[in-house]
């Protein structure tokens, strides 16, 4: 898992700051009539995510929940007047507008032009820092630059609109498989509230440049009227090419109302699966059904420890990250932009060669938490652009499905939180798409407060933490099958014993879940003097009342579901 210190640095505030992004929408900004300034004929409007004719717009706007845009063609370009957020600004013309993420960000695409642009909110009153150290400080960073390719090609703070702009641009060299090799971070900034855009091109030319900084200069508020809303809709499918037994696993998952329940521990390739499970497991009084293994890519897989799961009648829920150092450095070289120019087609075809001879169902997490930023392949660390992430997923799907693999359930799995706490960092934002996804994944820990005093981290209660996850996630995975892909609870802070003895009291009341998998292990303090600490010690066995509170649980959880 590789969780560090500064992932937590935010965490009392998260949750404040995404009540609080609405309150971009009043800052004291310069208002205007909704109304376009131009003939109705010239504008065309988005309403509930449908476009209406040219010339045609609603009877009227207010403040109901209805989702109103408007794109105004200019002599020049094109203004969007974005109502719910309240403002309008000038964009090039010949972009393709995408809304589904309307109430976190407004995009719009073009071949050498894109423009994402949110409004957002600082945890901290200090803004400049919050904006170098959670937004940018990877970026701003010679040695992230360099490990990965890129050129910093501006860096300064400029006035657009009236408002302090800080500007950063970074290129990829010519060899870039991405869509765009360049990146512009714009942050218009006024208290704590700021507009962020991520403008993208192939050339830092003139163009470019005049083309951003007249969007910028163009951006002024206007009266907020309606409610933002999100156009995404996953449907659950099932894959068409899976063999019988993934099939039938699946189609198990999305039926049963029972828990399955399953662990993580040290070296669980090897000393783990073969002498630590199984004695857990005696302890316990039964088994787990799932064993979680981790791989990073380009690393052998261990097809033995595999072998022996598979023989101990366990489902493994396989977790594939693309890192080059286990997550340890993500200031350094990330595989994710090389690897969408094929340089690790190879490993992978290597792997799917593996995983199809395993012939045994696989629950397959690709990049987890990738809403963070403690990962090599998270959102922040790839130019802050979900869509590389998505690239990323899509083309290893694709080399897998090509290869043949037919025994992978695909789980797609955020953090609990947001890391940064950004509209544009939302976890929907990082969705692959219905045909590569049949199951969700969920993690949240109970961290304890061993590091209150530095990021102000506190206990929290499994109840409390997958009741406001499944609040999120309701909404867009209600018809999936959920599984808890990792999650465990520290003993600083709180009684661990209870903690989990109250997590058995609710843990049924989640009707998606189907699979809970426990992390035996710890993250350790790296701090220096304080090297090889169990800051946040998650062992399930971490003394004998734990582990007997843990069987006691599943024994009388076990009863019940004998019961229905």
């Amino acid at each position: 898992m590789g969780k560090t210190t500064q992932k937590r640095m935010v965490a009392v505030l998260a949750a404040v700051a995404v009540v609080l992004m609405a309150a971009a929408g009043v800052l004291i900004y310069r208002s205007r009539s909704p109304w376009p300034d131009t003939d109705k004929g010239d504008c065309r409007f988005f309403v509930d995510g449908q476009w209406l004719e040219q010339g045609e717009r609603p009877d009227r706007l207010d403040n109901s929940a209805t989702d109103y845009k408007c794109v105004v063609d200019m002599e020049q370009g094109v203004t969007l007047y974005n109502y719910p957020a309240g403002y309008r600004v000038w964009l090039p013309e010949g972009l393709e507008w995408d809304f589904t993420h309307s109430n976190r960000v407004a995009k719009a695409d073009g071949a050498d032009f894109s423009v994402t642009i949110s409004g957002e909110w600082s945890p901290y009153e200090d803004v400049d820092g919050y904006l170098q150290f959670y937004q940018n400080r990877f970026y701003e960073s010679e040695y992230f630059r360099e490990s990965n390719g890129l050129t910093l090609l501006q860096d300064e703070t400029v006035e657009t609109a009236g408002m302090e702009t800080r500007l950063l641009t970074l290129s990829f060299g010519e060899d870039s498989a991405l869509p765009y090799r360049v990146y512009t971070f714009a942050y218009q900034k006024q208290g704590r509230n700021y507009m962020r855009y991520l403008f993208r091109g192939e050339s830092f030319d003139e163009s470019y440049q005049k083309d951003f900084m007249k969007v910028l200069n163009s951006f002024e508020r206007i009266e907020a009227v309606g409610e933002a809303k999100s156009y995404l809709k996953p449907t659950p499918k099932a894959n068409p090419n899976w063999d019988e037994q993934t099939a039938a696993l699946w189609q198990r998952y999305r039926e049963q109302d029972t828990l399955d329940w399953g662990i993580f521990v040290a070296d669980v390739f090897g000393e783990g699966i073969r002498e630590t499970i199984p004695a857990m497991e005696e302890k316990i009084g039964m088994p787990f059904e799932v064993v979680l293994m981790y791989l990073q890519l380009g690393l052998p897989l261990d097809t033995e420890g595999l072998e022996l799961a598979k023989q101990s009648g366990k489902v493994i829920e396989l977790t594939l990250q693309v890192s080059a150092n286990n997550n340890s450095d993500v200031y350094g070289y990330t595989p994710m932009f090389d690897l969408l120019a094929g340089k690790f087609d190879e490993d992978l075809r290597t792997l799917a060669q593996q995983l199809n001879y395993f012939e045994h169902p696989i629950l397959f997490r690709l990049n987890n938490e990738m809403n963070s930023d403690w990962t090599s392949y998270s959102g922040i660390v790839t130019m802050s652009d979900p869509e590389i992430y998505i690239a990323v997923w899509r083309y290893i799907y694709d080399v897998f499905e090509q290869n043949g693999v037919d025994n992978l359930i695909w789980v797609f799995n955020p953090n609990d939180r947001n890391y940064p706490p950004s509209e544009w960092n939302d976890f929907t934002r990082y969705w692959p798409g219905d045909d590569y996804v049949q199951m969700i994944g969920l993690t949240g820990y109970n961290t304890g407060d061993y590091y209150a005093d530095l990021t102000g981290e506190t206990w929290r209660e499994f109840k409390d933490i997958y009741e406001d996850v499944e609040q999120k996630y309701g909404p867009y995975f209600g018809d999936y099958p959920w599984m808890i892909t990792e999650f465990g609870s520290s003993s600083y802070g709180g009684d661990k014993v209870a903690w989990i003895e109250n997590m058995f009291d609710c843990i049924d009341d989640f009707d998606n879940l189907k699979v809970a998998v426990w992390w035996s292990y710890a993250d350790f303090d790296t701090r220096e003097g304080k090297e090889g600490i169990a800051a946040r010690p998650y062992f399930l066995d971490e003394t004998p009342e734990t582990l007997e509170a843990f069987a006691k649980g599943r024994k009388e959880q076990r009863e019940r579901e004998q019961q229905q």
